[in-house]
């Protein structure tokens, strides 16, 4: 059975409309679209459901051509990426540092060749460059649906020659299962190639592909096509509004959205309740959903990039305005124009083929300039002085890798390679210090070791995490770092001192009010350890690059005061004093230690910077706050005595979640899920 030729259906642009809006309105930081990132799989149940449609029709008529298709995909999605990487490699090349530039220039070239989930899958650390550095992020979906062409007419091919409908369909929910199936099991053991990979995103797919069959097998009753009508509805709205970027995503909790919107797909639309799809409004959106897409993401990038700021409500709304003229413009001037141009202009698919390799072969030749930095250079040519302490920043950074990772102490890092017997070493007749948590817990480790040459100081860290007992599998660093403290209980408990130190964060707040600290707060406690808390040390609103880039003037007193932070800052040190309060610890007011009347200085000594980035410390950072650590505890034994521990009732109310509340994309959790992964290890269209 061949289903009739698929006519216009206004109700797939209207899905099309919701699914960009939602993800817009989320990577806007709206905080009603917590779940707007499911408008991915939105996209991709209906790409699933118009591919395999067309694909099954030609194959059944005996006029499929692989050319053919491979050339109308050219043709529908290659303008308007390829003017979105043009526009992004220009302004990466005012606005970024050299780093950056040759992070993007990394992405840019994946992207050109639909692999960049692959690259964002294997460069998923903070470090790398933070998630509002990354204008192509988005582009992730974009090759997985690309991988998906690549597959899919060939194996519509081979069922074409074995099976007839059922088997289609028994085969089609086949791939889903064994998809939601593979995305469960990648969530417990490596949640990244759950998101990133084809493998655990077909079945999104796969579910759109099955409509095919089942639209014309649906009974001609109204009330059923009403109820899936409402059901498809309701479902899709309650994952936008109800799911967060927290939840386990995709797997099992992909269905509510991916089924939901396939029995949108199926059912056809009542009178009255089928203009929420079906209006004007909508079919413009879908229309242009696709450029949508492509421009919303670098927008919102590059204005984080060059403000050093997030976007206020007015700048939010301006984003968004200014993504659907600029959609527009494209789908007018870039989309049509390549989609259907006039007869005596129409390129042969081999024709169209040549040219799009040309110009992905063009554009991939400045991202390999710019992953080498020379779209930097050319920029900042004139700049000597830039140019060699970006030079210098870059060796920094290289230089603190092997520093943090010479002990083998580090959980992500080493792997097997961990050496319990040496990272859990106290020696008698010295004053032992255990510093644990994440990675700048490895930086504090150097620190005291400078400032404290008499103590042992030894370390557990984990990336991205506090190191706990109990972490889930989600999180795989601290859930073996976690077992590593279990087992050497009786190792840990011969230490004088334990002090935590970790990236405190709003998002880590509004996961759980202890930041995910409270296990390994209860552990320590049950061994009846002396405890300190190292607060939150500021992180800068962007990092040291990013100043040396922008600013004209940066010289030996430059200082990087309080408007150079983060504004979450004094929030963060309040709840995490409060927290020292609760569990009986000592509280490290360290914002307030590494500041000279409340600034902290750009250059460390001569033209080495404090930091590396926006929080980690260069090694000549950490001299800088070893020295600031002496004058303020000019012995480590002051923060194992009682007077060290405030005691009494909370200063009153922590700040509520949603104070600095950032519903952060899912990309960008992905990203940010292990901050220092690069600087401890060495290693929608249709």
């Amino acid at each position: 059975m061949v289903p009739d030729r698929l006519s216009y259906r206004p109700e797939i642009d209207g899905l099309r409309a919701i699914a960009v809006i939602s993800v817009i309105l989320f990577h806007l930081d709206i905080d009603l679209f917590g779940g707007g990132f499911v408008g991915v799989d939105i996209f991709f149940v209906l790409s699933g459901y118009l591919i395999t449609d067309m694909l099954y029709r030609e194959i059944a008529e005996n006029r499929f051509s692989l050319a053919g298709f491979y050339e109308r995909r050219a043709r529908r999605l290659a303008p308007a990426l390829f003017v979105v990487f043009i526009a992004c490699l220009v302004a990466a090349c005012f606005i970024y540092t050299r780093a950056q530039m040759a992070d993007f220039g990394a992405s840019l070239f994946h992207a050109v060749f639909a692999v960049s989930n692959f690259f964002f899958y294997f460069n998923s650390g903070y470090f790398d460059a933070e998630a509002h550095m990354r204008p192509l992020l988005h582009t992730w979906s974009l090759s997985v649906e690309e991988q998906f062409y690549l597959i899919w007419p060939v194996l519509m091919l081979l069922a074409a020659r074995f099976l007839k409908v059922r088997g289609y369909i028994v085969a089609t929910l086949a791939l889903v299962f064994s998809s939601i199936a593979i995305a469960e099991f990648w969530l417990s053991t490596d949640p990244a190639a759950a998101f990133y990979l084809l493998p655990a995103r077909l079945g999104e797919l796969a579910i759109g592909a099955v409509c095919v069959w089942l639209v014309p097998m649906m009974p001609q009753r109204p009330a059923l096509h009403v109820g899936f009508y409402v059901i498809g509805l309701c479902g899709i709205l309650a994952s936008i509004f109800l799911y967060t970027a927290e939840m386990r995503f995709p797997g099992i909790s992909v269905l509510l959205p991916t089924v939901s919107t396939a029995l949108l797909v199926i059912a056809t639309p009542p009178a009255g309740l089928g203009k929420v799809l079906i209006n004007p409004v909508m079919k413009w959106a879908g229309l242009v959903s696709y450029s949508a897409y492509l421009v919303h993401w670098p927008m919102i990038v590059f204005y984080k990039a060059a403000t050093f700021e997030q976007p206020d409500m007015t700048v939010k709304a301006a984003i968004f305005v200014a993504t659907f003229v600029l959609s527009y413009l494209m789908y007018r001037l870039v989309e049509q124009p390549f989609r259907h141009p006039p007869a005596q202009r129409r390129l042969k698919p081999g024709r169209t083929g040549l040219v799009t390799m040309t110009a992905m072969l063009a554009i991939a030749f400045f991202a390999v300039n710019g992953w080498a930095g020379q779209g930097w250079l050319l920029v900042n040519k004139g700049s000597d002085a830039k140019q060699e302490i970006a030079a210098i920043i870059e060796a920094a950074s290289d230089r603190r890798r092997e520093a943090v990772m010479a002990d083998g102490c580090n959980v992500r890092a080493t792997g097997r390679k961990f050496n319990p017997g040496d990272c859990f070493r106290t020696e008698p007749d010295r004053f032992n210090v255990l510093v644990l948590g994440s990675s700048y817990a490895a930086d504090d480790t150097i620190v005291l070791q400078t400032a404290y040459p008499e103590a042992n100081i030894r370390k557990l860290t984990a990336q991205g995490c506090v190191a706990r007992p109990g972490a889930s599998a989600d999180d795989p660093a601290c859930r073996v770092a976690g077992e590593y403290m279990e087992a050497h209980r009786e190792d840990i408990a011969r230490f004088d001192l334990v002090i935590v130190s970790h990236n405190w964060t709003w998002r880590h707040y509004e996961l759980d009010p202890d930041f995910l600290a409270g296990p390994m707060l209860d552990f320590l406690r049950q061994l009846d350890l002396p405890v300190a808390l190292v607060g939150g040390r500021g992180r800068l609103k962007a990092d040291i690059g990013s100043y040396l880039q922008q600013f004209d003037l940066v010289g030996p007193d430059t200082t990087l005061g309080a408007e150079h932070v983060l504004e979450e800052t004094d929030d963060i040190n309040f709840i995490v004093r409060d927290m020292a309060r609760e569990y009986g610890v000592a509280f490290v007011p360290v914002y307030d230690i590494l500041r000279d009347d409340g600034a902290l200085p750009f250059f460390a000594t001569g033209k080495y910077p404090v930091y590396i980035d926006n929080g980690h410390f260069s090694l000549e950072g950490m001299a800088y706050a070893a020295r600031q650590w002496k004058q303020y505890y000019p012995s480590i034994e002051m923060l194992a005595e009682d007077s060290a521990i405030e005691t009494g009732p909370s200063q009153g109310p922590r700040p509520p979640v949603t104070a600095h509340a950032s519903a952060a994309t899912l990309e960008a959790q992905k990203v940010e899920q292990s901050e220092a992964d690069a600087a401890d290890d060495a290693t929608p269209g249709d």
